[in-house]
């Protein structure tokens, strides 16, 4: 089973002023192999959105991170084999609000049994900064963490050990939450803890899930019952 890896470029985009919708365009190239795509979300209150799609098609909420009375919302959606091209991603929501989105693409991912593991977590009081704990079930896995901080003295989300950091910034708004989305590799299955520091105080929100690889038979052939298309 393949770790997942992060292909192509990477989309953000942040909405001048409160909204109900955020649109903006993500490419997934083609000959991919078991492309899956991911939309990280972040806004100045605990609502989620009212769905996410790509090239119109609805993703799947894996994971929000609305605990507790921190008024930050976090979110991560979910696509298996995504259109490829260049598509418009589409976050609504029920009310106006101030709204930041990170679309991924990932490679060899599997299609079903996603997310592999989910966790959540907020900190209030203010702080420095933010942790949380996911404890993946499969080995070979890609885990994946937004954060979300609520104060505009804040300009750097820096990520923990071993993470990599694919977006970093503030909702272009006057509220000036900011939003960051990280990545960690886990080839053994266990506790990762995704972390983040930043340059000032603030309360902080996160949602964290892990995507398994594909599984592949003997002789290197991807398990097509695992992926959903076998009979």
């Amino acid at each position: 089973m393949p770790i997942p890896t992060v292909n192509g470029t990477i989309a953000t985009a942040s909405t001048s002023a409160a909204a109900a919708s955020l649109t903006y365009s993500h490419t997934v190239n083609t000959g991919l192999t078991d492309p899956f795509l991911i939309v990280t979300v972040f806004d100045e209150t605990t609502a989620l959105p009212t769905g996410v799609t790509y090239a119109t098609v609805a993703m799947t909420l894996l994971k929000d991170g609305k605990t507790g009375a921190v008024a930050i919302g976090t979110s991560i959606f979910g696509l298996a084999n995504p259109t490829t091209g260049a598509n418009n991603v589409v976050v609504s929501y029920a009310a106006n609000h101030h709204i930041g989105s990170t679309a991924i693409t990932l490679v060899d991912a599997s299609a079903t049994g996603q997310p592999d593991a989910t966790a959540q977590g907020n900190k209030s009081p203010a702080t420095t900064s933010h942790t949380v704990n996911i404890v993946t079930v499969a080995n070979n896995c890609i885990v994946i963490d937004v954060c979300g901080t609520d104060t505009a003295a804040v300009n750097d989300h820096t990520p923990g050990v071993n993470e990599t950091e694919r977006s970093d910034f503030d909702q272009t708004s006057a509220t000036q939450n900011r939003g960051s989305t990280d990545t960690e590799a886990a080839v053994t299955a266990g506790t990762f803890t995704m972390s983040r520091s930043f340059d000032s105080s603030s309360n902080s929100d996160s949602a964290v899930v892990s995507i398994k690889g594909t599984v592949v038979v003997a002789g290197g052939a991807p398990n097509m019952m695992m992926m959903g298309v076998g009979g």
